[in-house]
């Protein structure tokens, strides 16, 4: 069997729509985008970033540019991993197994709980790629009043959303 099977992804999940094949294209996008903007912009980039803020934006520590190259090896390892995941959709939930009088009964393994999963993975691979760009451009070219507003809020935003729509879309299932 393949592991980039779709055919097995929508037995479980249901049938694949455009959001689903743009959640799977845009966090490479992303990624490919921000590699060349910070290749470009090699020279340009301060020898030292900021690496570390407190919750209201101001700077804590910082690091030398070669750090980027780090950040831009998690943003790949973690957009790959979701990515991947995604294939596997007998490994996001099994359901309970409730074993009573000699008999097993599975609650919850039903399609929409997988449908649900799915759309998270999307909603998580899209926000985990533009949370990583967006960090790794504002961390390379550092401007106080933008950066203080994206490591404030802006980081909140981005993984707050995805949650709440999953839980939202979970209530009025």
């Amino acid at each position: 069997m393949r592991i980039l099977d779709r055919r097995r992804v929508e037995q479980y999940c249901g049938p694949t729509t455009i959001y689903h094949i743009v959640s799977e294209i845009l966090p490479w996008v992303l990624f490919l985008g921000t590699v060349v903007a910070l290749a470009a912009g090699w020279s340009k980039i301060p020898d030292m970033v900021p690496m570390n803020t407190d919750f209201q934006g101001n700077v804590t520590d910082w690091g030398g540019k070669r750090n980027l190259i780090w950040l831009c090896a998690v943003d790949f390892g973690m957009i790959l991993l979701l990515w991947i995941v995604g294939y596997f959709p007998r490994s996001w939930h099994h359901g309970l197994r409730i074993r009573s009088l000699g008999r097993t009964l599975r609650v919850g393994d039903s399609g929409v709980n997988y449908r649900l999963t799915r759309d998270l993975l999307c909603d998580l691979r899209i926000s985990v790629s533009v949370l990583f760009s967006a960090l790794l451009l504002i961390t390379a070219f550092y401007h106080p009043v933008p950066a203080k507003h994206m490591f404030s809020w802006g980081i909140w935003v981005l993984i707050g959303v995805p949650l709440l729509r999953y839980l939202l879309r979970h209530i009025f299932k």
